[in-house]
């Protein structure tokens, strides 16, 4: 039987600001201060392989992404 673990990526996005925060099952990471912008974290998270099963709009500029990988 497969066992996945997943990721929620959230992401706060205005003219003014971004706000980035990735929560994994045992830690959340806040990425606001360290550069990175949506698509890169994107990219390190599919790289990592997580994949993307879900978006969820939560209103505007706020949205959450969901992730899954299975465990090995």
């Amino acid at each position: 039987m497969t066992k996945w673990e997943y990721c929620i990526f959230t992401a706060y996005e205005t003219s003014q600001q971004s706000q980035y925060t990735i929560s994994y099952t045992k830690r959340v990471d806040d990425l606001t201060n360290q550069g990175e912008t949506r698509l890169t974290i994107l990219e390190k998270l599919g790289y990592e392989g997580w994949e993307l099963v879900s978006i969820l709009p939560l209103a505007s500029g706020l949205n959450e992404f969901y992730f899954k990988r299975e465990i090995l």
